[in-house]
């Protein structure tokens, strides 16, 4: 499992697509920068009312901008993890789909190592590599305003906020990074999958699900909670306790198919 998980953060490091999503999420950064240093109005992305509240992805959401909060820069930042979303089903797509059709993971096999192993160091070191550039989106961002000087100071309460939601965010990634890998190991096809999953997440932008009373199921609707419904403790109980049986049930089936493929 070690040797597993050194060679995929090999590839991950040495991966042209990370390297390619790593400048986007810096594309990012600049923007979020910028829209609050020429003043532009607020961004929604995936705008729609839900339990009478208005939910999407909320950009350059500032109430004060002279004096400007870190948590308001975090969250501005957040608003487009929306894009982190799609951007990751590129990273599952290089360590999953093309590694099929490049016969690496059929080289991987015959080396004897373990099917469950492999899919489960594939799956960590995708979370580490959509870790990092939700990280560097979040962070940057109030980094780059405290240097500048537009925020003043960070009290201890938005720092333990800022925490949290980091830790909550990421563990809804691990879901969604789950659920795409499963669905490309049963679909093996980079192009389809991808069409899928842009396919069901602007569905799900549109409140097309909330017809149905379970979107608050789906890991993407999740994010928007965090971002712009304050979701209460109870509510992030129940994303808690939804993305583990996501996770594992997303996991236990990609490793049951993935062990019962006839890869050639």
């Amino acid at each position: 499992m070690y040797n597993l998980l050194k060679f995929e953060l090999y590839k991950l490091k040495n991966s042209k697509t990370f390297r390619n999503l790593f400048i986007i999420t810096i594309i990012l950064i600049i923007f979020v920068l910028r829209l609050f240093y020429t003043n532009a109005g607020q961004w929604k992305l995936f705008d729609f009312i839900y339990n009478n509240r208005e939910c999407g992805f909320f950009i350059n959401n500032f109430k004060d901008r002279i004096h400007p909060t870190s948590l308001e820069f975090f969250n501005s930042a957040f608003g487009f993890s929306i894009v982190m979303i799609i951007l990751l089903m590129f990273i599952v797509g290089a360590f999953v789909v093309d590694e099929y059709s490049h016969g690496t993971i059929k080289n991987i096999i015959a080396y004897g190592h373990n099917r469950t192993k492999i899919y489960i160091s594939k799956l960590l070191i995708i979370c580490l590599g959509i870790f990092t550039l939700v990280a560097f989106l979040l962070f940057i961002p109030v980094v780059i305003a405290l240097i500048i000087g537009w925020i003043q100071y960070v009290s201890i309460s938005e720092i333990i906020k800022i925490i949290k939601s980091t830790v909550l965010i990421c563990w809804i990634f691990t879901t969604i990074a789950s659920i795409y890998m499963c669905l490309d190991t049963i679909i093996r096809s980079k192009s389809v999958a991808i069409g899928l999953c842009i396919v069901f997440l602007f569905s799900n932008g549109a409140g097309f699900f909330s017809k149905f009373k379970f979107e608050r199921y789906i890991p993407s609707f999740m994010l928007m909670n965090i971002g712009t419904l304050r979701p209460n403790s109870v509510d992030i109980l129940n994303m808690i306790v939804t993305c583990f049986i996501l996770t594992i049930l997303s996991t236990l089936l990609g490793i049951f198919i993935f062990k019962n493929q006839d890869i050639k």
